[in-house]
């Protein structure tokens, strides 16, 4: 399973938000429980250093969390094979790639392999992990155009870029070097 397969799940399960952040704190390697949880029990999995992926969403004023839980169970990968379809549509600019034709995929599937792709422009870096995705408001229904424009890097291993639906920015995707590159 992939982050773009898991953040699109939590998306569709919440279905409602104002706006949303997914964290992925480690890198998975068996499946995931996904527990809806208050502040004491997003305490508790803290410090039992047990959370794998971390949604924290608003909805009317209040904050809610989401905790993914790796389990024992084995994780069906399925293969991404629209990544070099949505890399054909998009057209690199300096720091920034956009896209109007979007090709297959959900919209996070877009959003990460076009940030993939500035990112290893920019950097001679192929080997990225998706780390974040902070959404500042829910998708608009009708998307022209996409456009991820690259921020800062966070240190030496964590790197920002904005995230625009038809020239308005709705949100952040961080991603992660892998170590060792």
């Amino acid at each position: 399973m992939h982050g773009t397969d898991i953040s699109d799940c939590l998306i569709r399960t919440i279905k409602k938000y104002d706006s949303l952040s997914i964290k992925f704190l480690r890198v998975i390697s068996t499946n995931l429980d996904f527990y809806f949880v208050n502040q004491n029990e997003l305490k508790k999995f803290r410090l039992q250093n047990t959370i794998s992926v971390l949604l924290n969403y608003t909805y009317k004023g209040e904050s809610l969390f989401v905790a993914g839980l790796e389990n024992k169970l084995k994780v069906n990968c399925n293969v991404k094979d629209y990544e070099k379809q949505i890399i054909n549509s998009s057209t690199l600019n300096s720091s920034e790639v956009s896209s109007i034709n979007h090709g297959n995929g959900t919209l996070v599937d877009k959003i990460v392999v076009m940030n993939k792709f500035l990112l290893s422009s920019l950097f001679e870096n192929n080997n990225w992990l998706f780390t974040q995705l902070d959404l500042y408001c829910p998708f608009p229904e009708k998307i022209h155009e996409i456009k991820i424009k690259y921020n800062d890097s966070l240190g030496t291993m964590l790197y920002k870029s904005s995230i625009f639906f038809n020239k308005v920015e709705i949100g952040s995707i961080m991603f992660s070097k892998v170590q060792g590159e």
